[in-house]
C-alpha cells in the first residue's frame, strides 16, 4: 500500500478553524475574537494530508477508481476512509 497524501478540500481559503457559539459574547469588541485554528499549516502536513484551500468540491465518482471534482477543473482521487 503506498502512502500517498490523502487530499481534503475547502470552499473557505483559510486554514480550519474552531467556531465558536453564536453568543452576545462573542460580538464585536466584547472579546477577543480572532479564531482558534485546529492545526498549523505543518501539523497537516505531517498527518500527510494535501489540503486543497479556496476551492470547493463539486462532482463525486463513486467506485473504486472514483474521483472527486472540484470548481477549478481539477480531478483528485476519491480516497475512502
Amino acid at each position: 500500500m503506498v502512502d500517498t497524501p490523502r487530499p481534503r478540500t475547502q470552499l473557505e481559503p483559510h486554514l480550519p478553524y474552531d467556531r465558536p457559539p453564536l453568543s452576545k459574547q462573542f460580538m464585536p469588541g466584547a472579546r477577543d475574537t480572532d479564531p482558534t485554528v485546529l492545526r498549523t499549516a505543518d501539523q497537516i502536513k505531517a498527518s500527510n494530508i494535501d489540503f486543497i484551500a479556496g476551492t470547493a468540491a463539486t462532482r463525486l465518482t463513486l467506485g473504486p477508481t472514483g474521483v472527486v471534482g472540484l470548481a477549478d477543473g481539477r480531478s483528485i482521487p476519491r480516497v475512502a476512509d
